[in-house]
């Protein structure tokens, strides 16, 4: 079977081309060709493209020569290489970033899967004057953890000098 050379101002072709390289898991249209970080991508032309951004420039009428507009994710959408246009939608990078930022600040809890309550949450300082937050019961467990190696370390030094 020969396919024809895609061209991305031939939209039917290029449709045809994303449904060759789709599977569908539930509503998700995930990218089964290469990925870069997690998100799909393919060459056209000579052009690399975000498998995501074709999806909206085909199915959204998304201008693929504004560098402005881009194809984010929503955040129901766990999956990267999901190129389903209903999970996408076009935006700037400050939309996205602010996306972003309201899915994690939502959370209840810490990547570890402790409780965010007030009682377990160390806040440092970063460059950028930010805190951070970071869970206080898995510092305390890694500097426990810390505490017992070097100590180990320790006796093991004495028992060799005292000998």
């Amino acid at each position: 079977m020969s396919y024809r050379k895609v061209v991305i101002t031939d939209k039917e072709a290029v449709i045809k081309f994303l449904e060759r390289h789709k599977a569908v898991f539930e509503d998700h249209w995930l990218w089964l060709g290469a990925c870069r970080r997690g998100y799909g991508y393919t060459t056209i032309e000579n052009i690399i493209y975000s498998v995501s951004r074709l999806s909206l420039y085909v199915y959204k009428d998304l201008d693929i020569y504004n560098p402005l507009q881009q194809a984010n994710h929503k955040v129901l959408c766990p999956h990267k290489a999901c190129f389903n246009p209903e999970h996408l939608y076009i935006g700037s990078q400050k939309d996205n970033m602010e996306d972003e930022s309201k899915k994690f600040a939502s959370k209840t809890h810490f990547r570890c899967g402790h409780e965010k309550l007030a009682s377990n949450i160390r806040t440092v300082k970063t460059d950028s004057n930010k805190g951070l937050e970071t869970c206080k019961t898995c510092r305390r467990e890694k500097d426990a953890q810390r505490y017992a190696t070097k100590k180990k370390k320790l006796r093991k030094h004495f028992q060799q000098v005292c000998q």
